[in-house]
């Protein structure tokens, strides 16, 4: 692993929050029902959350981070990964999920990675918030397909 200060973890993660605000805000935009363009902006709201959450971590409060380990692994035997041109919302859709299920293993392989304990339950705490989100669109999804 590339030896990265908790500075530079916490820049990046904010930074990807702030993408992934932005894209779910574009993807709001293009829904065909009103339901899915409530779902998807509720995406906004906790990806602004996460990022001001980053931001005060990154002024040192890291009483925010008390959450328990994600219990998505079911989603990983199942996965699929995800690739298509966002032509549609549906695409779009399987596009977020892709960028949710890499961002859940990154951080959850940066958490057992980790030697310092902070660092390690920072990491794990973004795992069990992309773990969430990864379940919420692929919930989502399946129920936009078949629905």
């Amino acid at each position: 692993m590339e030896h990265r200060t908790i500075r530079a973890v916490l820049d990046q993660a904010i930074a990807e929050e702030a993408h992934a605000a932005d894209w779910y805000r574009e993807m709001a935009d293009r829904a065909d029902s009103e339901e899915l363009r409530r779902f998807l902006m509720s995406l906004v709201a906790d990806e602004e959350v996460h990022r001001d959450t980053l931001e005060r971590v990154r002024e040192g409060d890291l009483s925010v981070f008390d959450a328990k380990w994600p219990s998505h692994d079911s989603l990983l035997e199942n996965a699929e990964e995800h690739t298509g041109q966002p032509g549609s919302v549906r695409e779009a859709m399987l596009r977020a999920i892709e960028g949710e299920r890499r961002a859940f293993l990154l951080y959850k392989e940066l958490a057992m990675q980790a030697v310092d304990p902070g660092i390690q339950k920072l990491l794990e705490s973004l795992a069990k918030q992309e773990a969430d989100h990864w379940a919420a669109l692929d919930e989502k999804y399946a129920k936009e397909l078949h629905g």
